[in-house]
């Protein structure tokens, strides 16, 4: 597991290289920035992903709070050299300020006495099962030829002295003695993506490009104005990146709108260090998987904090429902005994007045 870095790893009588270490790192993430920019507009720095998770959700600086827009992101190179550098000399500082050892030594432990009398040794006799072993591979090639017939077809390496069939003993050679790949072929596996790339509303030939390193893009995506967006339209800007076009309409827009922060997010990285777009696909689909892992948790919890309201209502109220059934069933026994057989009289003819 990946230790975590932090500022107060350094010891406190450092103050200025924990301040260093800090104003190094993303207010966001609180990680050593990565593809570093500036908002224009307050001069505050973050990761590029961050900031522009952040102007997605809110237009405005996450620090000072001011109004700021994906217009003012504006790459900071000379900040992300420093970074770098800095983090390759980060360990070599830490050990700059670890306190010196101490210059005393521990007192050594007494020495055995070194034995000068030779009188009471015994001599002891090598048997001959006690010597030196050699491999039984050694033995069964001593006196061999080069290349000796094991069984019918199968001969032994002169190189390796593995055993490689005798049609392959060439090839073999040829390759410097590696063995022959006994994998299966992938070519079912290959139509079987196929397949699923169609149903999952990919092009059939897109399984293949995923395979190929693509390069890094080059050009960043525009921000789109969602409420104007057709559904067709937005699935054909997703297939153009080879994306999934299934889902609900509110699943494709939080598609759509992360892989826009995922793909211009990569280009503020310099250009050695830009991911290719195969690896942004993957991102994504990692993004996804949590993101409906939390909505299943969460649905789960309004659930079960839905029937735990209900039991406490129930327990809260318990004395005035008691009494209510009480008055109800008291009520019904009293018109029982008014409105008996031997009355006549029904609440109807109550209601009507006598003309007497």
């Amino acid at each position: 597991m990946e230790e975590v870095s932090d500022p107060t790893d350094f010891p406190e009588a450092y103050k200025d290289l924990r301040r260093l270490d800090s104003s190094l790192r993303c207010p966001i993430c609180q990680e050593f920035m990565r593809a570093p920019v500036l908002l224009s507009g307050c001069g505050h720095s973050f990761c590029s992903q961050c900031v522009r998770e952040a102007l997605d959700s809110k237009e405005e600086c996450p620090q000072c709070r001011a109004k700021s827009s994906f217009g003012q992101i504006t790459r900071n190179t000379a900040l992300g050299d420093v970074i770098a550098s800095y983090e390759q000399s980060r360990s070599r500082l830490l050990d700059l300020t670890k306190p010196a050892p101490s210059l005393i030594t521990p007192e050594r432990p007494h020495k055995r006495q070194r034995l000068t009398n030779f009188d009471d040794v015994e001599e002891v006799e090598i048997s001959s099962s006690e010597q030196p072993r050699v491999s039984e591979k050694r033995k069964q090639s001593a006196g061999k030829p080069d290349v000796l017939q094991q069984t019918e077809g199968i001969v032994e390496c002169p190189q390796c002295e593995e055993l490689v069939d005798l049609r392959d003993i060439n090839t073999h050679l040829d390759n410097n003695c590696a063995m022959p790949s006994n994998e299966p072929s992938k070519k079912p596996a290959e139509g079987k993506k196929a397949w699923q790339a169609i149903f999952n509303g990919r092009r059939p030939n897109s399984s293949s490009s995923r395979n190929r390193q693509s390069p890094p893009p080059t050009t960043r995506l525009p921000k789109e104005a969602y409420d104007l967006m057709k559904d067709k339209q937005l699935r054909e800007r997703l297939s153009r990146f080879d994306l999934s076009t299934t889902g609900s309409r509110a699943r494709l827009q939080a598609r759509h709108e992360r892989w826009v922060i995922l793909y211009n997010a990569n280009l503020d990285n310099p250009v050695e260090a830009r991911k290719p777009v195969s690896a942004l696909r993957e991102e994504l689909s990692h993004w996804e998987e949590g993101k409906e892992q939390d909505e299943k948790e969460k649905t789960k919890a309004a659930e079960s904090a839905g029937q735990a309201g209900d039991i406490e209502y129930q327990a809260k109220h318990r004395a005035q429902f008691q009494q209510l059934v009480h008055l109800a069933r008291s009520n019904r026994e009293n018109k029982g005994s008014q409105n008996g057989p031997e009355s006549g009289s029904s609440p109807l003819d109550e209601r009507i007045p006598s003309n007497g």
